[in-house]
C-alpha cells in the first residue's frame, strides 16, 4: 500500500542528496549566501561563447543576466523556456539587456552542447557561452558562495543589481533592472523580503474589502499598484481581490467592471491578461449572459502582440478565441480559430518538418509513403499508438462478474445507516444498507469555490475512485460533500465539470468535527474511505487506493484481521527497507558500490513489495556503471524496471531524469527512453499528445522513421486542438 506516510518517506529519501549520479554537484534552494560579494569583475566573463554576441567587457548602463546551467541539471532544463521568452520580450521591446547562458562545471563538450540544446522542446536563442576555463567559477561563482543551480546574477556597469533563480525573473523585473534608480531598490530589500511585505500588503487589502472598507482599500490598492517594489504576480493577486468578491456576491456588474480594471492596469502583463482571460471564462459560477466576451477578445488580441513570435502561446490563445465563438454561435469564427490554433501547435509544427525532412535530399522513401499513405487515411495506426484510454473505448467493456449483494446486518453498519440517512442528500438517495460482502466507498469532496477553473486544485466528485473501480464487481460510491457557504454543493454539481452519477450529501463546513473524523478514521480531507460490513477498512487518497486491497475486500471469505495485518506488515517492511536505502545510498555515494548492491540484494524481497523504493533501489545500482561509463547498464537496469511498472508515471518520469543526466547516455539509451515516455501516457497522463511528440522525435534520432511518422500522427490523432478542427 502506498499512504502519504510512504510517500513522505519516500521523498525524504530522495531529498537526502540528488540522484547518486548527480552527487557531484548538489543543486539546492538556497543558491547563494547572502553578503556576497557586490561587484563582477570583467576577467570572470566566460571564454567560449557558442552563440549570440560575445561579451567583452561592460558596456556603459547596459544590463548583462548570466543564467548558469548544465545539462545534467533538470531544473536547469526547465527553465530554458522562461528565459527563452524573456529574452525574446527584450527583442521586442529593444531593451538594454542581453541574457547569456553560462554553462559550468558539466563533462560535455562545447562542440556537442549547441546539438544539445536544439532538441530541446524550446531550443534557446539567447547568447550561450562555456566556462571553459573555470575563469568564470573562479572569479565569480566562488566569490559569490553559490552552491548549486539553476543560478542568475545580473549586473550593470560591473555591480551586482540581482541575483536568485531564474523563474524569479520577469518581464517587470527586467524592465525595471535599465531604471537608473534600480540598484537602490535592490540594494535595499532581498527578493524574499519585497515578496513576504507584498504579500502582507495584499492580505491586508483583501481585509479591509471584508470588513467593507471600500474607499481604504482601493487607497491601498492604487498604491500596491504604484510600488516597483511589489513584483507583478502581487499587484495581479490584489488587482483580483475585487473581482472574485463581487463574484462571490452575485454582483456580475461590478464584477465585469473590476476585470477590465484589471485588464487595463497591466496591460503588457502577458501573465495578468490571461489571468482576466480564464476568469470570464473557466469560471462556472457566471453565468453566460454575464460574460464579457468583448472583454476576453481584448486581452486575446493584447497577449498576441506580446507573444508574436511564440506559436505555443499564441495557439492557446487561439484556442481560448474559438471557445468564446463557440460559445456565442458563431460556429465558422470558431472553426477558424481551431484551425489555426492546430496550425500553430507544437504537434503540426514537427509533422509539417519531419515531411520536409522525408522528402528531401537524402531522405527516407518509406517512411514518406507512410506518411502519405497515413495523411490520406489509406492507413491507419496500430493499436499501440493510442492512449490507453482510447485503447479501452475501441474495445467492448468488460463484463463485471456475477455479484449477489448481500446486506450487512452488523450494529456498525446500522449505525452508518442511520448517520446516512441524517444527511441533506442533495443528488440521489441514502444507502439503506450496507454491504456484508462488498465494498461502500465514500468519497469526501471539496466543491470548487466560486472563481477560474484549475483542474490542478479541483476534481470531480469520485472521479478517482470510478478510475480504479470501472470495471470491479461489488462495489458501490456514494459522495459526502464539505460545503460552504450553505447551498454550494448543488450550485457546483450543476456544472458539468462536477457532474457525477453517484448519490450526493452535503455537510457544513463548521459541523465537520472530531466525532466525523473518527467514524472514517481519517487524518485530513479530503479523502476517501472503504466500508465492509459497517467496519472502515481503509482510507486515504483515492489516487493511493491498494489494488490487493480491493480485490481481497469483495471476496466472500474477506478477513478483516489478516487484511490488517498484511497492512501492519507492510509498513513496517517499508520503514525497515528505507533506512536500508538509506545506507546503500551513503555507501554509494562514496563510491562503495559493491557494499551498496550486497545491502540492496539482501533486501530485495521487501524492496520488490513498494515500487517507489524498487525506484530507488534502481536508481543507487545505476551509480556505478554511471561513474564507469557504461552507460548500456544504466539502460539496461532503466528498462527492467520501466518494464516491471508499466503504467507508473512518477517511476517513468524519474527514469527519464536519470536517462538525460548528459548527452552521452542520451544517446545510448534512447529506445529506453522511448519505454519511459510510452509508460506515462499508459499510466494515462493528459498530455498523451505532447509526449508521442517527444517518441516521434526519439524514434528520429534513433533512425526508425517510420515508426516516427506514426507516433506523429498519434500526436495529431490525439491533440485536443486537432480534434476541435473535426467538430461539426
Amino acid at each position: 500500500m502506498f499512504t502519504p506516510k510512504i510517500f513522505l518517506a519516500c521523498a525524504l529519501l530522495l531529498s537526502a542528496g540528488t540522484p547518486i549520479i548527480f552527487a557531484e554537484e548538489k543543486p539546492r534552494q538556497q543558491t547563494v549566501a547572502p553578503a556576497a560579494i557586490t561587484e563582477l569583475p570583467e576577467a570572470g566573463i566566460p571564454e567560449t561563447f557558442l552563440q549570440g554576441a560575445p561579451v567583452e567587457h561592460w558596456e556603459k548602463d547596459k544590463v548583462y543576466i548570466f543564467e548558469f546551467w548544465a545539462t545534467w541539471c533538470g531544473p536547469c532544463l526547465a527553465s530554458v523556456p522562461h528565459i527563452e521568452t524573456l529574452h525574446k520580450y527584450i527583442t521586442r521591446e529593444n531593451l538594454p539587456i542581453q541574457i547569456i547562458g553560462v554553462n559550468i562545471r558539466d563533462r560535455v563538450k562545447p562542440e556537442k552542447l549547441l546539438n544539445f540544446l536544439s532538441r530541446l522542446d524550446t531550443p534557446p536563442s539567447y547568447t550561450i557561452a562555456v566556462d571553459t576555463d573555470k575563469r568564470t567559477d573562479t572569479h565569480w561563482l566562488k566569490p559569490l558562495k553559490v552552491i548549486g543551480i539553476p543560478f542568475s546574477v545580473a549586473v550593470k556597469n560591473g555591480k551586482i543589481i540581482w541575483s536568485g533563480h531564474p523563474v524569479r525573473l520577469s518581464t517587470d523585473l527586467i524592465r525595471r533592472m535599465t531604471h537608473t534608480d534600480f540598484t537602490t531598490h535592490v540594494s535595499r530589500k532581498s527578493p524574499k523580503q519585497r515578496e513576504a511585505e507584498a504579500r502582507r500588503r495584499v492580505n491586508e487589502i483583501s481585509h479591509l474589502f471584508s470588513l467593507g472598507k471600500t474607499e481604504e482599500a482601493e487607497q491601498a490598492l492604487h498604491a500596491l499598484i504604484a510600488d516597483d517594489d511589489v513584483p507583478a504576480s502581487q499587484k495581479i493577486a490584489a488587482l483580483e481581490e475585487p473581482c472574485s468578491r463581487a463574484l462571490r456576491a452575485g454582483e456580475f456588474r461590478k464584477m465585469n467592471a473590476a476585470l477590465r480594471r484589471q485588464a487595463e492596469t497591466l496591460p503588457r502583463s502577458f501573465q495578468n491578461l490571461i489571468r482576466v482571460l480564464n476568469f470570464i471564462l473557466t469560471t462556472d459560477d457566471i453565468p453566460p449572459v454575464e460574460r464579457d466576451y468583448a472583454l476576453a477578445i481584448e486581452c486575446i488580441q493584447k497577449a498576441d502582440a506580446l507573444c508574436s513570435d511564440m506559436p505555443g502561446q499564441r495557439s492557446f490563445l487561439q484556442t481560448r478565441l474559438g471557445e468564446i465563438y463557440e460559445a456565442r454561435g458563431n460556429a465558422e469564427e470558431a472553426q477558424a480559430a481551431h484551425q489555426t490554433a492546430w496550425e500553430l501547435s507544437p504537434e503540426f509544427a514537427y509533422l509539417k518538418n519531419l515531411r520536409k525532412k522525408l522528402s528531401g535530399e537524402g531522405g527516407n522513401a518509406e517512411a514518406l509513403a507512410l506518411f502519405d499513405a497515413l495523411e490520406s487515411g489509406e492507413k491507419s495506426l496500430p493499436a499501440e499508438f493510442f492512449s490507453i484510454e482510447e485503447k479501452q473505448a475501441s474495445a467492448s467493456e468488460k463484463t463485471a462478474a456475477a455479484y449477489l449483494r448481500k446486506e450487512s446486518e452488523t450494529p456498525e453498519a446500522k449505525d452508518f445507516v442511520k448517520f446516512f440517512e441524517s444527511l441533506e442528500w442533495i443528488q440521489g438517495e441514502s444507502p439503506k444498507s450496507l454491504p456484508a460482502n462488498g465494498l461502500l466507498f465514500v468519497d469526501i469532496w471539496n466543491p470548487p469555490p466560486p472563481g477560474p477553473h484549475n483542474p490542478l486544485l479541483s476534481r470531480t466528485p469520485a472521479e478517482w475512485l470510478d478510475g480504479h473501480l470501472k470495471n470491479v464487481s461489488g462495489t458501490e460510491t456514494i459522495v459526502i460533500s464539505i460545503e460552504h457557504p450553505a447551498g454550494r454543493t448543488a450550485k457546483a454539481l450543476s456544472f458539468p465539470r462536477n457532474r457525477t452519477p453517484h448519490a450526493v450529501a452535503a455537510v457544513q463546513r463548521n459541523t465537520v468535527n472530531e466525532d466525523f473524523f473518527k467514524r472514517f478514521k481519517l487524518t485530513e480531507l479530503p479523502a476517501s474511505a472503504a466500508i465492509r460490513d459497517g467496519q472502515v477498512i481503509w482510507t486515504g487518497s483515492a489516487q493511493e487506493l491498494p489494488e490487493w486491497l480491493v480485490r481481497e475486500a469483495v471476496k466472500p471469505d474477506y478477513d478483516h484481521a489478516a487484511a490488517e495485518k498484511r497492512r501492519e506488515e507492510e509498513q513496517r517492511h517499508f520503514s525497515r527497507t528505507t533506512k536500508i536505502l538509506a545506507k546503500a545510498r551513503n555507501l554509494a555515494g562514496k563510491a562503495k558500490f559493491s557494499e551498496a548492491k550486497a545491502l540492496i540484494d539482501a533486501a530485495r524481497a521487501d524492496i520488490d513489495k513498494h515500487p517507489m523504493l524498487d525506484m530507488l533501489a534502481a536508481e543507487i545500482l545505476v551509480s556505478e556503471p554511471f561513474a564507469c561509463g557504461n552507460y548500456a547498464e544504466v539502460g539496461r537496469i532503466c528498462e527492467n524496471i520501466l518494464k516491471k511498472y508499466p503504467k507508473n508515471s512518477y517511476i517513468a518520469e524519474h527514469q527519464t531524469k536519470i536517462l538525460n543526466a548528459n548527452p552521452e547516455l542520451r544517446e545510448a539509451t534512447l529506445p529506453v527512453s522511448v519505454l519511459a515516455c510510452k509508460n506515462i501516457i499508459e499510466s494515462g497522463t493528459p498530455y498523451v499528445s505532447a509526449y508521442w511528440t517527444i517518441i516521434a522525435k526519439l524514434y528520429e534520432e534513433i533512425g526508425d522513421f517510420e515508426n516516427a511518422v506514426r507516433a506523429a500522427f498519434a500526436a495529431r490523432e490525439t491533440s485536443d486542438k486537432y480534434r476541435r478542427t473535426k467538430k461539426p
